[in-house]
């Protein structure tokens, strides 16, 4: 299985991305807020009991999609650095035990980019942050910054297309299009 890790700052387009991507390749798309919402369910946000819940639905995914023989899974997450760095290396190794392609993708468009994306209707679907103020806040707090050692592919999206990132993902990884027009 080819794990597409999708990650990046709030804004970045992340779910855009993985959303257009899944629909070329046929591949399963796992938006993190998924897991989000059902830790949600049961603790309050923030919580160790929030995010280990959240770990616990995210590894559990991968592991399962690649027992089950699904060839590819996008995943998208607001990786932060180093505050995620053993979830991280967590993905890896369950990753090297199942024989899985771990793909790892940074989208980093510019603030002034993430300053005009952050306040779109559509974040509000998933309880995204929606705010100027709440992007700076959480830009100041965490450093979404592609950690070098994880290597992979940086994309600089902003003044791209979703379709473009998508098709730079499937040509830097070599993924066959199921559905391309």
């Amino acid at each position: 299985m080819k794990l597409i890790f999708v990650h990046g700052p709030p804004a970045a387009g992340k779910l855009t991305v993985a959303t257009q991507l899944a629909e070329w390749t046929g591949y399963r798309l796992f938006h993190n807020h998924y897991s989000h919402d059902l830790a949600e369910s049961l603790f309050d946000f923030g919580t160790p009991e929030f995010f280990s819940f959240c770990e616990q639905i995210r590894l559990s995914a991968f592991e399962n999609a690649a027992k089950a023989g699904i060839p590819g899974l996008i995943f998208t997450f607001a990786y932060t650095n180093p505050g995620d760095d053993d979830f991280i290396r967590r993905v890896q190794t369950l990753a090297l035990r199942l024989g899985i392609d771990l793909l790892m993708v940074n989208l980093s468009p510019s603030v002034e980019v993430l300053e005009k994306r952050i306040v779109e209707p559509n974040r509000k679907r998933y309880n995204k942050a929606e705010t100027v103020r709440g992007l700076h806040k959480l830009l100041k707090m965490y450093d979404y910054a592609q950690a070098p050692e994880w290597g992979g592919l940086v994309i600089d999206n902003s003044e791209m297309p979703a379709e473009e990132a998508a098709r730079k993902i499937m040509d830097h990884f070599n993924i066959p299009s199921k559905t391309i027009p």
